[in-house]
Parts: C-alpha cells; structure tokens; sequence
C-alpha cells in the first residue's frame, strides 16, 4: 500500500471499470472470453461430436462416455457410498464405463456381430473412454462410410 500513489484531484473521480472491453463496460462475452483466453479451442475431436446430425440427446450421452462421467458401481464406489464396484451381471469385475460399453458380455456379442472382423482387435483395443469414442468412428478404418458408421456406433451405445 505504501507503494502506490494517493490519488490527487488530476486524476479525476474514481470509477469502476472492466479491462475485458475498450468501453471498460462488463459483459458476459467479455468475461467469457477472459475466462478462455489461455484454453485451447475445441479439437476435431469434438467438433466430429457435436458436428454429427443426430439426435441431440445421443451427442450428449457419447460426451458422457466419453469423459467417463456415466454413474457406474466403480464411481459410486470411489465416491464412497458403500456401493461394491463389481458389476451386478458378471459379478467379478468392476463395472467401469468402459466395461458396460465395450467388455461386457452381451455388449460384446453385439460389438463382435457389427465390427468388421478385419477392425475387431483394434475395436476392443483402446484402453481409454474417449479414444475409444473417437477413434473408432473412423471411415478410414472401418471400411465403411464415416456417417454410416457414426450413426451405428453412437447409437448402439
């Protein structure tokens, strides 16, 4: 405090100002763009998702799984609710995201039946949820077209 000036008269009345605009007026743009200034942008990734002309509810439930946030016995038990992680079908494996999607019994019998046999190994490959969400709706890999299979994959899940 001892370091800054006491204001004098020169200096005109003390007023609120906001840095975010030139006028110095806040807006909700303004703060926004302040708030996301040193993020990155959406990756192609994202822009795939919420590009696909589907059902906006399916969008959001892929942007679920693919974040891991679909509530599983594994997350309420890492919340501590007492809740076992084993999943309620197998019974001797913990129900995460991926194995409700992916592992589990009848999910994989409808996996093996619509994933070309020549793309079944690197289906059931990828370890993580989101990479898994978007590296297999791929055109390149699948052989088939990339909407068509899109549109499959997200609605299977």
């Amino acid at each position: 405090m001892i370091a800054l000036p006491a204001p004098i008269e020169a200096d005109g009345p003390d007023t609120i100002g906001w840095r975010g605009t030139s006028t110095h007026q806040f807006t909700v743009k303004s703060a926004y763009n302040f708030l996301v200034q040193d993020q990155l942008t959406v990756d192609s990734d994202w822009k795939m998702l919420w590009g696909w002309r589907g059902p906006h509810r399916i969008q959001t439930f892929m942007w679920l799984v693919a974040h891991g946030r679909i509530l599983t016995n594994y997350r309420r038990c890492r919340w501590g609710t007492g809740v076992s992680a084993t999943c309620p079908c197998c019974g001797n494996v913990d129900e995460t995201v991926l194995h409700v999607f992916r592992y589990w019994r009848s999910a994989s019998q409808v996996w093996i039946r619509l994933v070309p046999s020549d793309w079944i190994t690197n289906f059931f490959s990828f370890v993580d949820c989101r990479d898994w969400v978007f590296k297999n709706p791929s055109k390149r890999s699948i052989g088939v077209s990339e909407f068509r299979w899109q549109t499959t994959f997200m609605t299977i899940c």
